[in-house]
């Protein structure tokens, strides 16, 4: 080999030599950055698993806590439910609570006593242009200014305690309202005892609304104005005592009672003893035809929203015969028949209702001179919501007298009801005017003419209430004004 290619030969070893020493350090250099990267992702999963275990075990002491939060919880259920069995009666573990009134039942069912409790405080402003001239015959007004022309204040109108339920078995029932207020000292409204019967039908004995015109029929603290029509009243055939007996389908209700006593047009007797010579013997029937919608829908005069349309549609009659006379004056027997006929429509916010009632008495009472011996009367009244929870509504009433002398009763009455609570907590505010004038003869038949048969101071007529409930007041003339407030608690 020439020494020229050795020399070339050697000069490639030492380049390559170079170059690889050169690659080597570099590569050891890259090396020793990904181990300190690693190092550092080493250290960051060290504090992410340390933080992962830090967060188990936080959680697992909340899982604990809420453990042992409803352990706790159950035990004292189970010491409350202990207490409530010892404390019951004989042991059985009654029930108790709030459902549609604070109630009282035993176990099995078989006992249970619901109390309720409704007021209704008023304010009451009344303005006459003609005011009367003192006379007894002005039911409505105090004794000290029966000639004012405005009277105004405020009243406990109603203040009730009910007891209702059943006892033994769910059939055997019993109600009793005790009222309070402007128009009743202690007064024991209701009382009576019912029996659940089979196929739809019912019976009670007692004191109850007898079976007859709507107005009267819906309850006073579902009633759409602050109070029912002076119409109501003036016809109202009122409660009594006796016996009725009810059928109710899906939808058809029909409701027969014979009972006591029959109040006269314009008068309200007082219910006496079984033998007194004034009672009398009364029947009276219903019929009404639920044409759609449900029972409940048409309870009340009003209709929330939403609601299903419900049409109802309703007549009654009554007659009653007196032993004499019901005016407690001596005379021939007196007959009374009546009749009436009512349609409600409530639907989705709004509601329309209409009722006719008729009367015919045989009897004139205290002999003073009429001009017909069967009267009318007539109620429309209707409502709207303008928000989830005011309602306008308006009503008119008329009636007409049997007396010569005596004006047609007409009022047109508008107003609001805020319902806070629905039915239970409810504000109504309205205002009324009256176009003729109001004789006492719609509250009382006491303004007839003194009879020489009667004993001396013997008034004779007795006052239905329409003044007191309603706040209308006789006058002498057309021209009154009536304004009413009225905050209803009921529960």
């Amino acid at each position: 080999m020439d020494v020229s290619r050795m020399i070339g030969l050697a000069l490639v070893g030492v380049l390559s030599a170079s170059a690889l020493a050169s690659d080597s350090d570099a590569l050891r250099a890259k090396i020793a950055e990904l181990e300190a990267g690693q190092q550092q992702t080493n250290l960051l999963l060290d504090s992410l698993q340390s933080d992962l275990d830090r967060v188990r075990a936080e959680s697992s002491d909340d899982w604990l806590s809420h453990e042992r939060a409803e352990k706790i919880k159950g035990l004292v259920q189970d010491v409350l439910a202990d207490a409530d069995t010892r404390a019951s009666l004989q042991g059985s573990g009654a029930t108790s609570g709030y459902d549609k009134g604070f109630f009282i039942a035993s176990q099995d069912g078989n006992f249970k006593l619901t109390m309720n409790m409704n007021m209704q405080f008023r304010f009451l402003w009344d303005h006459r242009d003609n005011p009367p001239a003192a006379s007894p015959s002005n039911p409505g007004m105090p004794a000290s200014n029966p000639t004012a022309t405005d009277v105004f204040g405020f009243t406990n109108q109603r203040t009730a305690l009910i007891f209702k339920g059943h006892v033994f078995d769910p059939s055997l029932t019993y109600f009793a309202q005790f009222m309070w207020g402007a128009n009743y000292a202690s007064t024991l409204l209701d009382a009576w005892i019912g029996k659940t019967l089979d196929g739809g039908w019912s019976v009670k004995a007692g004191k109850f609304r007898t079976p007859f015109s709507r107005d009267m029929l819906v309850g006073y603290t579902h009633q759409l104005a602050v109070d029912r029509p002076l119409m109501g009243y003036y016809f109202c055939i009122g409660r009594s005592q006796g016996l009725q007996a009810k059928y109710q389908g899906d939808n058809c209700r029909f409701t027969a009672a014979t009972f006591e006593a029959f109040e006269p047009i314009g008068g309200l007797p007082t219910l006496g003893q079984w033998n007194s010579t004034y009672d009398s013997i009364a029947f009276a029937a219903r019929c009404d035809w639920l044409v759609s919608g449900s029972w409940s829908d048409v309870q009340s005069y009003t209709a929330f929203s939403p609601s299903e349309t419900a049409v109802l549609l309703g007549g009654a009659v009554a007659y009653a015969t007196a032993n004499q006379s019901l005016y407690d004056a001596p005379g021939p027997q007196q007959h009374d028949f009546r009749s009436t006929a009512d349609a409600t429509i409530n639907f989705d916010g709004g509601s329309l209702a209409a009722s006719v009632v008729m009367a015919h008495l045989s009897e004139n009472p205290r002999n003073r001179p009429r001009e017909r011996d069967t009267v009318w009367g007539l109620n429309v009244q209707g409502a709207i919501f303008l928000s989830d929870d005011v309602q306008a509504y308006s009503r008119y009433q008329w009636a007409d007298s049997q007396f010569s002398g005596d004006d047609d009763l007409s009022i047109v009455q508008l107003g609001i009801n805020y319902y806070i609570h629905g039915q239970n907590v409810k504000w109504t505010t309205d205002i009324g005017y009256s176009f003729n004038q109001i004789s006492a003869t719609y509250f009382t038949m006491a303004q007839a003419p003194v009879n020489p048969a009667l004993p001396p101071g013997n008034t004779a007529g007795i006052n239905n209430g329409g003044s007191n409930f309603t706040g209308w007041t006789e006058d002498g003339g057309d021209g009154q004004w009536l304004i009413r407030s009225q905050l209803q608690l009921s529960f």
